[in-house]
């Protein structure tokens, strides 16, 4: 998986945002259940597109990513951007720092993990009591061409070596079923993706 990142990190730093009114949304709706004194630990961050944004209305955010070439690329933009409270590792979203935050984001990373269960539990240990993880996905609801075609993307290196295709309410429900209470939730038809905020649960024996 990191040889993929590694590889396309620079495509992906230069590839435009496909929708950007969506694009915004997802990031007022993230920035609502932030406070100056919020820490976030982002997974998967890559080149830390919304974590820049994100930066001034919290203390601090750790952007991880599998990729060293994108924590490499991250840190220039932070620096080009004057961002201060913005600090980088290496790290698998199946093994981030430890810790514990106040919002945890997995942005485009669920589904392209070998065990996302495993992997929302994981970050669901990293979040303070009451945190917050927001998880967003991109999908192909019923789209039996990019199915086929998925194997052959593979192979020539266009697409990640894992793909699940995760859609909407599976993305709610495994959510649901790791400890977590689904507070917001929105589906974004345009490209198409979804985004779903979840609070944790003290009470789940997950």
């Amino acid at each position: 998986m990191a040889k993929f990142f590694n590889d396309n990190a620079v495509y992906f730093s230069k590839a435009p945002i496909k929708d950007p009114t969506s694009y915004e949304d997802t990031v007022s709706r993230i920035r609502s259940h932030l406070t100056p004194t919020s820490t976030v630990l982002e997974v998967g961050g890559g080149t830390v597109t919304v974590a820049l944004k994100l930066a001034s209305s919290c203390t601090e955010i750790l952007c991880t990513d599998i990729a060293e070439n994108m924590i490499r690329i991250a840190e220039e933009r932070a620096a080009a951007a004057s961002v201060r409270n913005c600090k980088f590792q290496v790290a698998d979203a199946a093994n981030p720092p430890e810790g514990q935050f106040d919002v945890v984001l997995s942005l485009n990373v669920i589904n392209v993990c070998e065990y996302p269960s495993a992997v929302m539990r994981v970050l669901r240990s990293r979040l303070k009591p009451g945190g917050i993880i927001v998880s967003k996905i991109h999908f192909a609801p019923n789209n039996w061409w990019q199915r086929f075609t998925l194997p052959v993307k593979q192979l020539l290196g266009k697409m990640p070596p894992i793909v699940h295709f995760l859609d909407f309410p599976l993305l709610v429900e495994l959510h649901e079923k790791t400890g977590f209470d689904v507070i917001d939730q929105v589906e974004y038809k345009t490209t198409p993706h979804c985004l779903v905020i979840a609070r944790k649960k003290e009470d789940s024996d997950v």
